[in-house]
């Protein structure tokens, strides 16, 4: 690569980007490098950071910027790609770097029409070289994204909620969102980043808008972690990949839990082992308080209810079959209790003392 001198990258072009990576030399030699993005289009590679000068720039029209570890036996690989030049390799210091140099670098990229990864097939040769070809999928260099290489470019609809807010759905940018709220010490998104999401949602980590994300996350217990494969397929089929957008689909989901008595019901009856111990068959009765409000306090008047829950004494677990009888109680009796029969009670006896506790 031709070495051209840049004496102030700060005088001469904006930084989009910069950091450390490796660069590949030779297939078993990897070099140090100290890269700056710029605009218009360019990367800049330096042996070290204070250098004036950089060892060679990569013009980035018409490239193609993918994910490769395959190829090279390493993680966190991204290769950039270009019809007529050598493809070359870097490697990121992590997953989140490597998707953050893929993103950084296709947005200079298709900001200015470079071509469309949707429509194009990948087949790279011993010589460094990449040939483009029509082809119906990404092929190879997108394995790793499973079913999600063809999802075309969609828009959150204005009826959900907002018709300014415009989100072309990514799957880069969505295992961006995956990695900001994964674990780094588990093999997934477990209760500490449930509970930063929920935070970012701007909702309790209690809310029913959580436990609904949880419910089509596939998250059985609230202890179980949701791995990057799941995640994607799940929220790919939501067309999900930024904040906003499931801010908009979670209030979407909350009205139609609302309305719906059979969505309802699916929900409540999950939410009981999703928030109970693993292997488990009862739920200790604050918590059960606690979500039983999240849960109905918008469908039916329960603060009574709850407050009797956390005030007595003589329960301290509830069954599941309690629980299922909490609803089919709030959803028959009125709330003035006026059609309901002490005598004729097939109640559970917690529901009758409640009966007892309110007419005191």
């Amino acid at each position: 690569m031709e070495k051209l001198r840049y004496k102030s990258r700060n005088a001469t072009a904006a930084s989009i980007k910069q950091g450390r990576l490796l660069k590949r030399i030779f297939p078993s030699i990897w070099s140090k490098q100290f890269c700056v993005l710029v605009s218009p289009k360019s990367l800049f590679c330096f042996r070290k950071q204070k250098d004036k000068s950089p060892e060679g720039i990569i013009q980035l029209d018409d490239c193609v910027i993918l994910p490769c570890e395959y190829a090279t036996n390493r993680p966190n690989v991204f290769k950039i790609c270009h019809p007529k030049r050598k493809t070359v390799y870097f490697q990121a210091t992590s997953k989140l770097e490597q998707l953050m140099w893929i993103k950084m670098l296709r947005s200079q990229i298709e900001g200015n029409n470079a071509p469309d990864l949707d429509l194009l097939d990948l087949d790279e040769s011993e010589s460094g070289t990449i040939h483009f070809s029509e082809a119906e999928e990404l092929g190879k260099d997108w394995t790793d994204l499973g079913p999600f290489e063809n999802i075309t470019d969609k828009s959150i609809d204005p009826a959900q909620g907002d018709t300014k807010l415009r989100s072309s759905f990514s799957p880069i940018k969505l295992q961006l969102l995956y990695y900001q709220y994964k674990d780094p010490r588990e093999k997934g998104i477990g209760p500490l980043g449930l509970e930063r999401l929920s935070k970012a949602l701007g909702v309790e980590p209690d809310d029913v808008s959580m436990i609904l994300l949880s419910w089509h996350l596939g998250i059985s217990n609230i202890g179980k972690l949701v791995g990057e494969e799941d995640f994607m397929r799940e929220m790919c089929k939501l067309e999900l990949d930024t904040i906003p957008a499931i801010k908009i689909r979670l209030e979407k989901l909350k009205t139609e839990f609302i309305n719906s008595d059979t969505f309802f019901y699916q929900i409540y009856t999950f939410s009981f082992k999703y928030a109970s111990e693993p292997e488990s068959q009862v739920l200790d009765i604050g918590l059960a308080a606690i979500l039983f409000s999240s849960l109905m306090s918008d469908k039916y008047e329960t603060s009574k209810f709850c407050k009797y829950l956390e005030k007595q004494r003589s329960y301290h677990v509830i069954r599941f079959d309690q629980w299922l009888s909490f609803y089919d109680f709030f959803h028959h009796v009125a709330a003035d209790l006026s059609n309901y029969n002490v005598e004729q009670s097939r109640w559970p006896i917690i529901l009758d003392e409640y009966v007892a506790w309110i007419k005191q």
